[in-house]
């Protein structure tokens, strides 16, 4: 229904609703359900972008200047220690924030298993960031060990790297699962042609079988005479036949030229319409067109 409709929503349910998650409920005071909640929640995702391309700004200036000084964190006369604190910041406020809208439309989310699919999403994203972090703070306490000539921020940026190879099998495994292809698959919908130029009734049959002998089927009569010439093709079923064995099904327009009108029957309503084909159209066509000099004949 959009957000106004889910603002409408969040602003019948109790205000216990838009309570803070712990340790922040205990010192700020629950949002106001509605569009209060959910303008809060967006500004509080959104920063994150616009922090995150500032940040990636200040961090080139900063390393083409060589006072970056990336993975030193008791280095504060230089800017990674300030550039990571004000990126961790923004990701908890963002994440923050997505839990705070989920915990307050946790039912209307429900049916699109809101949980698994942030828990994947962010763990991807955010679980290598303070990967990373902890990987410089091993750095600084000179737990990273040297090996081949490497320094130790050269190894910690080789294990950074080969762990995320390593994790990035179970993540997909998990999108996998977070994300199937029956979430976005549209409905399936069955298109059978018909053709109206038969009968709307049954009879047809019955009376070329009369006609050719006895009444019964085709078929019986060959398999009682041990005949093997092959039975007379049937025709195509009528527009109510059609209508009849297929209930829910969704009927087009035939391809036939003979056809004359089709018929459509939605599968979920299970509502039919009718309509004009090629050739009722252009026999109505002439109708209109003879309509004038009949009149002008007097007929």
């Amino acid at each position: 229904g959009g957000e106004a409709a889910l603002a409408a929503r969040l602003r019948a349910k109790p205000a216990s609703a838009g309570r803070h998650i712990f340790p922040m409920n205990h010192c700020l005071q629950p949002w106001p359900l509605g569009a209060v909640l959910l303008r809060r929640c967006k500004a509080g995702v959104l920063q994150y972008v616009v922090v995150r391309l500032v940040l990636t700004a200040v961090t080139l200036v900063l390393e083409g200047q060589g006072v970056f000084a990336e993975g030193e964190l008791a280095r504060f006369d230089r800017g990674y220690v300030y550039v990571t604190a004000i990126a961790n910041m923004s990701q908890m406020t963002a994440v923050y924030c997505l839990l705070l809208l989920l915990q307050a439309a946790h039912e209307e989310l429900t049916p699109v298993r809101a949980w698994p699919k942030l828990l994947c999403v962010k763990a991807v994203i955010f679980f290598v960031w303070w990967q990373g972090i902890a990987l410089a703070v091993l750095v600084q306490l000179g737990l990273m060990p040297t090996s081949l000539g490497w320094t130790e921020q050269e190894v910690a940026k080789g294990v950074q790297n080969l762990l995320i190879v390593l994790e990035m099998l179970p993540a997909a495994l998990a999108h996998r699962w977070a994300f199937p292809v029956s979430d976005f698959a549209p409905p399936e919908r069955e298109f059978v042609a018909v053709s109206t130029r038969d009968d709307d009734d049954d009879d047809d049959d019955g009376e070329d079988d009369a006609a050719r002998g006895d009444g019964a089927p085709a078929a019986s009569r060959i398999a009682g005479a041990g005949a093997t010439e092959p039975t007379r093709p049937r025709r195509k079923p009528s527009r109510r036949q059609a209508a009849k064995r297929l209930p829910h099904a969704a009927v087009s327009r035939s391809s036939d030229s003979d056809c004359k009108s089709w018929v459509s029957v939605d599968l979920e309503a299970g509502t039919s319409s009718t309509g004009r084909g090629p050739a009722a159209e252009a026999g109505a066509g002439r109708s209109d067109e003879e309509a004038p000099l009949r009149a002008g004949s007097g007929l």
